[in-house]
C-alpha cells in the first residue's frame, strides 16, 4: 500500500516507532483538560518534550493546530506522508514553518524523514503542565490518530480511582472516598460536586451512591462489576 492510502492511525504507528527507536518516550492522544485539543504524539527524551500532530495533508488549519502546542513543549512538528511533488501551497506552508519553527516529519512506507528541523524554544512556559500530565495510559491505551476518537484523559483516571476504591471498599462514605481520590479537579468542593452530578446522571455508570441515614455511600455498580470482572 503506498503511503498516500494510509489512515491517520498507520501514518501515527510508523511515526511512533520511529521515535521509540530514538529512545524516546511516546505518548498518545494526549489532552489536559476536558474538552481541550489532544496533541496526537508527546515524545520526551529528557529534558525535551517534542509535541507531533500527524495529519494526512498539510494547510493552514494544520499549521494553526500545531501552534498552539508552542508553548507546551520545546520542539512541535507536523508529520505528513512524503508528498510527490511541491506545490505553490505546499511552498506558502514551508516557509511559514520555517519561520515559525515547525518541524516537518515526512513519511514513507520504507523511513521516517525529518525535513524540517523543529526549532528549539528553550524555555516553553507551559511545558511543565504537559509534563506533569503525562502518564503511563497515554502509552498504551489509544493509538495515535485511531478513528474511533479514543483517549486517555484526566476525567479518565478520576473515574477509574474512583471505581477502584468503591471496589476496596464497597459502603464508604463518599466524603470518606473523596479524601482518598487522587482526582483532576481543581478543589475538593469542585471534585464532590461534579462527581456526585456524574454519578447521579449515569455519566459515571461504574459506581453508585446509597442514601444510609444523612450519609451518601459509595458501591461499585453491576456495570462497574462486571467491568473489573468481579
Amino acid at each position: 500500500m503506498g503511503v498516500s492510502r494510509l489512515t491517520e492511525a498507520e501514518l501515527a504507528r510508523l511515526v511512533c516507532q520511529h521515535f521509540r527507536e530514538a529512545h524516546h518516550e511516546v505518548y498518545q492522544e494526549v489532552q489536559l483538560r476536558t474538552g481541550g485539543p489532544r496533541a496526537d504524539i508527546v515524545t520526551t527524551l529528557d529534558p525535551v518534550v517534542w509535541v507531533i500532530e500527524v495529519k494526512k495533508s498539510l494547510s493552514l488549519s494544520v499549521l494553526a493546530q500545531v501552534m498552539h502546542w508552542r508553548g507546551f513543549a520545546h520542539r512541535v512538528s507536523v508529520a505528513i506522508p512524503r508528498p510527490k511533488n511541491r506545490s505553490r501551497g505546499r511552498s506558502y506552508a514551508e516557509r511559514c514553518m520555517r519561520r515559525d519553527g515547525i518541524g516537518m516529519i515526512q513519511v514513507s512506507s520504507f523511513d521516517v524523514l525529518h525535513a524540517l528541523d523543529a526549532a528549539l524554544f528553550r524555555k516553553p512556559p507551559l511545558v511543565g503542565l504537559l509534563r506533569k500530565n503525562l502518564c503511563e495510559e497515554h502509552k498504551w491505551y489509544a493509538e495515535a490518530g485511531n478513528a474511533a476518537c479514543k483517549f486517555w484523559s484526566p476525567f479518565k483516571r478520576t473515574r477509574n480511582a474512583l471505581l477502584d476504591i468503591a471496589v476496596k471498599q464497597p459502603g464508604i462514605k463518599f466524603k470518606q472516598a473523596l479524601d482518598q481520590l487522587d482526582h483532576h479537579y481543581a478543589t475538593d468542593k469542585s471534585a464532590r460536586a461534579s462527581l456526585w452530578y456524574y454519578i447521579d446522571t449515569g455519566v459515571i455508570d461504574e459506581v453508585e451512591l446509597r442514601r444510609d441515614g444523612k450519609q451518601l455511600r459509595l458501591y461499585p455498580s453491576k456495570a462497574g462489576q462486571g467491568l473489573l470482572g468481579l
